[in-house]
């Protein structure tokens, strides 16, 4: 059977279904079009484009996008994706009574978690379950953004369900309690408690990516809506936010994927 190319006119829904490793070689291209709502309709070559690559670029990560990675096996990552697709699917019920916005929110974050896992060297096997498990709290109870006491509750609800999720699907239990406990503070910055997110890589890069979901393209217009802002004003609010200054990224991927995100928030805002 003849493999699949990826060529200019490849649309990036398609992309990853050719090469499950493109989302790492987009992003080092500065491009997160693999989760824009554009995916099924925007070519690669226009996609490119639109970010400023010239035919030289274009074709050079196209070459990338098509060569094979050696000393890989076709199994190598089977295991881990089947145990979080596991969770996933128990999760899902939990999201699908939840906010309209956390199933979004969490296939957007479990894309670019995996990418920062990579990049930097952080154990996808507690970040991954913490991403996926986070919100699930939502699912049972009212619904919230920025209320302190309905966050606390939220926590302590998902720190509960995720521990039975993750007792069912026979996680290791020593990961298990680690998850659990992130998940019942993974918000308490709320609480102006910033210091947990400093001396914990997987909590610091958690909260990195909740916070780069308001500046994606689905995430953007979300919460322009919740906080009552235009365009402009939301890109003031997430430049001058007191996360950069009290919980500032904690890698440079992460820092990177949310200059990305607002970059392309701004060439939007020109057209």
């Amino acid at each position: 059977m003849k493999t699949k190319k990826i060529t200019g006119k490849t649309k990036f829904d398609k992309i990853m279904e050719i090469n499950p490793d493109a989302g790492m070689i987009l992003f080092e291209h500065g491009l997160h079009c693999v989760g824009c709502g554009m995916a099924s309709v925007e070519t690669l070559e226009q996609g490119c484009i639109a970010h400023g690559m010239g035919k030289k670029e274009i074709k050079e990560l196209i070459d990338k996008l098509n060569k094979k990675k050696k000393n890989k096996t076709v199994n190598e990552k089977k295991p881990i994706k089947k145990i979080y697709l596991k969770i996933w699917k128990l999760a899902k019920p939990y999201y699908e009574k939840g906010r309209p916005m956390d199933i979004d929110h969490i296939k957007w974050m479990i894309q670019d978690a995996l990418i920062v896992c990579q990049k930097e060297k952080i154990d996808d096997s507690l970040l991954l379950p913490l991403v996926i498990l986070h919100d699930v709290g939502y699912g049972v109870g009212e619904k919230v953004y920025f209320n302190k006491d309905l966050k606390h509750k939220h926590m302590k609800i998902g720190a509960k369900i995720a521990k039975k999720i993750l007792k069912k699907v026979k996680y290791p239990k020593e990961k298990i309690k680690k998850i659990v406990y992130y998940i019942s503070v993974h918000d308490n910055w709320i609480f102006g408690d910033n210091e947990i997110y400093k001396k914990d890589i997987i909590l610091g890069t958690f909260t990195d990516l909740d916070y780069i979901w308001m500046a994606t393209p689905k995430g953007f217009p979300i919460f322009m809506k919740i906080l009552n802002k235009n365009s402009k004003e939301m890109l003031e609010y997430l430049w001058t936010n007191e996360k950069l200054k009290n919980r500032s990224f904690v890698t440079k991927t992460t820092k990177k994927i949310y200059n990305n995100y607002v970059r392309d928030r701004k060439e939007e805002m020109k057209k």
